[in-house]
């Protein structure tokens, strides 16, 4: 059904944001262990950054509100309707009828007494809730980590040779690459949140996904050319490769002089 297709869209980038959440903590806490400050920073490339986050904020926050508000309702459908059983069928019931011009009932309809006991709602609206709560922490550690691989650099040959870090920021910028496809074609499309429509209407959400959702997609773009940049200068933009090969050198001869 189309709710099981969009809870596995929601599943997906929940996977994602997860994955891409453990890998930049653990990138996060190598980078300003092993690498050291450099004065000079990039002011476009962070304002930018931060900009753009805004947009991941605005977009995730009102998911956020849609799903929790989704939640809250169709789980006081599932609590309150064995309270008023009878009354909900017989006005449901009655609902169906009419007279006709005759002065008999006739049928006007079916009673659909399914109407808010799919508890499958329920399972996509924590799914969409958790998803947007950790794409905000995601996308403010990531920013964080960075700014700080922005203004870093290798401070010692060793870290030159066994570069730390940096299989993990080639795996955080193939995830930024995923998320920002799966962004474009499919998850912040304004026809596939069905539960945001339902809260807020097809205006003040179509206003409101015109203005957050390219910026959010645009994030995981600029992070992802961010973090190719990061794979490269943060253990060669200081200390360059023919200087490294030099110093390594250099090290070899006084080990065998003194030797």
């Amino acid at each position: 059904t189309k709710n099981d297709a969009i809870l596995l869209s929601e599943a997906t980038e929940l996977g994602l944001v997860i994955i891409a959440l453990i890998i930049t903590v653990i990138a996060l806490s190598k980078v300003k262990r092993y690498e050291k400050a450099k004065p000079e920073l990039n002011m476009f490339d962070v304002v930018l950054e931060v900009a753009s986050l805004f947009g991941v904020y605005a977009f995730n926050i009102n998911a956020l509100v849609a799903a929790l508000y989704n939640f809250y309702e169709i789980g006081n459908d599932i609590v309150l309707k064995p309270l008023v059983k009878y009354e909900y069928y017989i006005d449901k019931y009655l609902e169906t009828l009419n007279y006709d011009e005759f002065g008999e009932f006739g049928r006007s309809g079916t009673v659909d007494l399914s109407k808010g006991t799919d508890s499958g709602l329920q399972v996509l609206s924590i799914v969409a809730a958790v998803t947007s709560i950790l794409s905000i922490v995601q996308g403010t550690l990531q920013t964080i980590f960075i700014l700080e691989c922005l203004r870093r650099f290798a401070s010692k040959i060793i870290f030159l040779r066994k570069k730390p870090a940096r299989n993990l920021i080639t795996a955080l910028l193939l995830i930024n690459v995923s998320l920002w496809f799966y962004d474009t074609f499919s998850a912040k499309k304004f026809e596939t949140k069905e539960y945001i429509i339902d809260h807020f209407g097809i205006l003040k959400w179509s206003i409101i996904n015109a203005f957050s959702s390219p910026i959010a997609i645009f994030y995981r773009f600029h992070s992802s050319v961010c973090l190719s940049d990061i794979w490269y200068n943060l253990y060669y933009n200081e200390i360059e490769s023919e200087t490294f090969f030099e110093h390594d050198h250099r090290i070899d001869s006084n080990q065998q002089t003194s030797v």
